[in-house]
Protein backbone atom coordinates (compact mmCIF):
# COMPACT_ATOMS: atom_id res chain seq x y z
CA UNK A 1 0.00 0.00 0.00
CA UNK A 2 2.48 2.41 0.75
CA UNK A 3 4.62 1.82 -2.55
CA UNK A 4 0.77 2.54 -4.07
CA UNK A 5 0.98 5.87 -2.22
CA UNK A 6 4.47 6.56 -3.70
CA UNK A 7 3.51 5.58 -6.93
CA UNK A 8 0.58 7.81 -7.08
CA UNK A 9 2.70 11.34 -5.71
CA UNK A 10 5.73 10.63 -7.90
CA UNK A 11 3.53 9.79 -10.78
CA UNK A 12 1.47 13.28 -10.29
CA UNK A 13 5.29 14.98 -9.17
CA UNK A 14 6.33 14.14 -13.11
CA UNK A 15 3.37 15.13 -14.52
CA UNK A 16 3.21 18.75 -12.55
CA UNK A 17 6.92 19.09 -13.58
CA UNK A 18 6.28 18.75 -17.42
CA UNK A 19 3.33 20.28 -17.54
CA UNK A 20 4.03 23.66 -15.04
CA UNK A 21 7.96 23.88 -15.36
CA UNK A 22 9.23 21.99 -18.13
CA UNK A 23 6.41 23.22 -20.69
CA UNK A 24 4.77 25.85 -18.93
CA UNK A 25 6.35 28.75 -21.17
CA UNK A 26 5.97 26.82 -24.30
CA UNK A 27 3.10 28.46 -26.48
CA UNK A 28 1.91 27.15 -29.68
CA UNK A 29 0.67 29.17 -31.90
CA UNK A 30 -0.25 26.83 -35.42
CA UNK A 31 -3.38 24.68 -34.77
CA UNK A 32 -2.28 22.11 -36.81
CA UNK A 33 0.88 22.24 -34.79
CA UNK A 34 -1.67 21.94 -31.63
CA UNK A 35 -3.28 19.20 -32.94
CA UNK A 36 0.00 17.09 -33.49
CA UNK A 37 0.93 18.40 -29.91
CA UNK A 38 -1.83 16.97 -28.47
CA UNK A 39 -1.82 13.41 -30.44
CA UNK A 40 1.79 12.76 -29.31
CA UNK A 41 1.09 13.14 -25.87
CA UNK A 42 -2.05 11.66 -25.88
CA UNK A 43 0.26 8.59 -28.09
CA UNK A 44 2.81 8.52 -24.76
CA UNK A 45 0.19 8.72 -22.19
CA UNK A 46 -1.21 5.74 -24.00
CA UNK A 47 1.96 3.65 -23.95
CA UNK A 48 2.53 4.73 -20.47
CA UNK A 49 -0.84 3.92 -18.63
CA UNK A 50 -0.63 0.74 -20.89
CA UNK A 51 2.55 -0.21 -19.06
CA UNK A 52 1.33 0.76 -15.84
CA UNK A 53 -1.71 -1.65 -16.27
CA UNK A 54 0.91 -4.45 -17.13
CA UNK A 55 3.46 -4.04 -14.07
CA UNK A 56 -0.22 -3.68 -12.07
CA UNK A 57 1.55 -0.72 -9.62
CA UNK A 58 -1.15 1.94 -9.64
CA UNK A 59 -4.72 1.49 -10.62
CA UNK A 60 -7.03 3.25 -12.39
CA UNK A 61 -10.92 3.00 -11.89
CA UNK A 62 -11.68 2.78 -15.78
CA UNK A 63 -8.62 0.62 -16.74
CA UNK A 64 -8.86 -1.49 -13.76
CA UNK A 65 -13.10 -2.30 -14.30
CA UNK A 66 -12.09 -2.98 -17.65
CA UNK A 67 -9.31 -5.16 -17.27
CA UNK A 68 -12.15 -7.34 -14.51
CA UNK A 69 -14.60 -7.16 -17.45
CA UNK A 70 -11.84 -8.79 -19.73
CA UNK A 71 -11.40 -11.82 -17.17
CA UNK A 72 -15.29 -12.52 -16.95
CA UNK A 73 -16.60 -11.74 -20.37
CA UNK A 74 -15.26 -12.34 -23.90
CA UNK A 75 -14.53 -8.39 -24.80
CA UNK A 76 -11.20 -7.41 -25.34
CA UNK A 77 -9.94 -4.95 -22.79
CA UNK A 78 -9.61 -2.05 -26.10
CA UNK A 79 -13.21 -2.85 -26.97
CA UNK A 80 -14.59 -2.56 -23.34
CA UNK A 81 -12.39 0.65 -22.81
CA UNK A 82 -13.57 2.42 -26.22
CA UNK A 83 -17.42 1.69 -24.99
CA UNK A 84 -16.67 3.38 -21.95
CA UNK A 85 -15.16 6.06 -23.51
CA UNK A 86 -18.19 6.62 -26.74
CA UNK A 87 -20.78 6.40 -24.13
CA UNK A 88 -18.89 8.84 -21.87
CA UNK A 89 -18.38 11.50 -24.67
CA UNK A 90 -22.21 10.56 -25.82
CA UNK A 91 -23.14 11.36 -22.55
CA UNK A 92 -20.88 14.72 -22.66
CA UNK A 93 -22.88 15.85 -25.32
CA UNK A 94 -25.92 14.98 -24.54
CA UNK A 95 -25.66 17.16 -21.32
CA UNK A 96 -24.30 20.19 -23.29
CA UNK A 97 -27.38 19.89 -25.51
CA UNK A 98 -30.00 19.33 -23.41
CA UNK A 99 -29.10 22.05 -20.78
CA UNK A 100 -27.79 24.42 -23.23
CA UNK A 101 -24.43 24.30 -22.28
CA UNK A 102 -21.06 24.88 -23.96
CA UNK A 103 -19.79 21.88 -25.67
CA UNK A 104 -16.20 20.46 -24.42
CA UNK A 105 -15.96 17.47 -26.97
CA UNK A 106 -13.74 18.82 -29.36
CA UNK A 107 -11.28 17.75 -31.67
CA UNK A 108 -8.84 16.51 -28.72
CA UNK A 109 -11.19 14.61 -27.24
CA UNK A 110 -11.76 12.69 -30.41
CA UNK A 111 -7.66 11.95 -31.15
CA UNK A 112 -7.42 11.05 -27.33
CA UNK A 113 -10.41 8.95 -28.11
CA UNK A 114 -8.71 6.79 -31.20
CA UNK A 115 -5.01 7.29 -30.21
CA UNK A 116 -4.71 6.59 -26.48
CA UNK A 117 -7.74 3.64 -25.93
CA UNK A 118 -5.95 2.12 -29.45
CA UNK A 119 -2.09 2.49 -27.28
CA UNK A 120 -3.23 1.53 -24.37
CA UNK A 121 -4.54 -1.55 -25.71
CA UNK A 122 -1.79 -2.56 -28.26
CA UNK A 123 0.87 -2.06 -25.01
CA UNK A 124 -1.00 -4.27 -23.24
CA UNK A 125 -1.93 -7.20 -25.51
CA UNK A 126 2.04 -6.92 -26.29
CA UNK A 127 2.96 -7.48 -22.50
CA UNK A 128 0.54 -10.15 -22.38
CA UNK A 129 1.90 -11.78 -25.72
CA UNK A 130 5.36 -11.35 -24.38
CA UNK A 131 4.54 -13.15 -20.98
CA UNK A 132 3.18 -15.87 -22.28
CA UNK A 133 5.68 -16.43 -24.28
CA UNK A 134 8.48 -16.14 -21.38
CA UNK A 135 5.99 -18.93 -19.31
Amino acid sequence: MQFRFFSVVLFGSVINLFTYDIFGSLTIEHYALRLVTVAVGTFIGGLSIGMIINYNTITFPIESVCVELEKKTRHSFTKLRYSIDIVSIVLSIAVSIVYTLPLYVREGTIISLFIFTFTMGYVKELYTTKKNILA
